[in-house]
């Protein structure tokens, strides 16, 4: 069951969201766009609310048919299903879409899944977007639990600069000491990333912070608004 799809089987909510389509069909094609984007998020609101684990699946299928300015509160609906979540948010690391693959690596960070944070850090060495330095932030929220996987990624990885960022992030998560060791380390590649990453740890901390309190941001900065607008929606949903 997709919720832009409502049909026979498909969850009341989802249905509601069919109805409602019904009855605009004569208005203005931007109009029609505008309430029929409102009705399919409080279809998703509704069963993210609920918890029920039936809810997971069509929220999941949802989200790829989801615009920019839908995902972020939808995603942050998505982790009141917590851990049951997981699966549909590793799978949400390769999307297509970059703006569902920062989304999923912010969510889960936010919900600390650890057996996410492999599959996080391939995608964070994959990744050649500026969505990389989002799910940099997203692994920063593990701290400490992400330094050792941090460590083994930069010593096999052939770009190990990629890493500077995350383990910055995870310092700035508690983990400072534990990065700062690593700066003495017998592999080059991690006390290089060690390195570069305590240098650059206090400037990423006003920047995150930025992102994370809705402080103002550049036009340019298209992936972290995307971030700031998660951060904002998890405001207004109870996990």
């Amino acid at each position: 069951v997709v919720i832009a799809d409502a049909g026979v089987g498909a969850h009341p909510a989802a249905v509601r969201t069919g109805r409602e389509a019904g009855r605009v069909h004569r208005k203005r094609p931007a109009d029609v766009r505008r309430i029929l984007r409102e009705e399919r998020l409080e279809a998703i609101r509704e069963l993210c609310a609920r918890g029920h684990a039936g809810g997971l699946e069509p929220v999941l299928q949802t989200l790829p048919l989801l615009s920019r300015e839908e995902l972020p509160m939808a995603m942050a609906g998505l982790l009141a299903f917590g851990e049951s979540a997981g699966d549909g948010l590793i799978a949400a690391l390769s999307a297509s879409e970059p703006a569902l693959r920062q989304l999923a690596g912010l969510a889960i960070g936010r919900l600390k899944l650890r057996r996410a944070l492999l599959p996080l850090l391939k995608q964070l060495e994959l990744e050649e977007s500026d969505v990389q330095a989002e799910l940099a932030r997203g692994l920063g929220e593990f701290g400490s639990a992400a330094v050792r996987a941090l460590t083994r990624a930069i010593a096999a990885s052939g770009h190990p600069e990629r890493f500077v960022p995350a383990l910055a992030h995870v310092a700035n998560h508690g983990a400072a000491r534990e990065v700062e060791r690593l700066e003495n380390s017998a592999e080059p590649s991690v006390a290089y990333v060690a390195r570069k990453a305590m240098a650059r740890r206090s400037r990423m901390e006003w920047e995150d912070l930025a992102v994370r309190e809705q402080r103002t941001l550049g036009e340019g900065e298209t992936a972290a608004l995307l971030s700031q607008a998660f951060y904002a929606a998890l405001t207004k949903v109870a996990i």
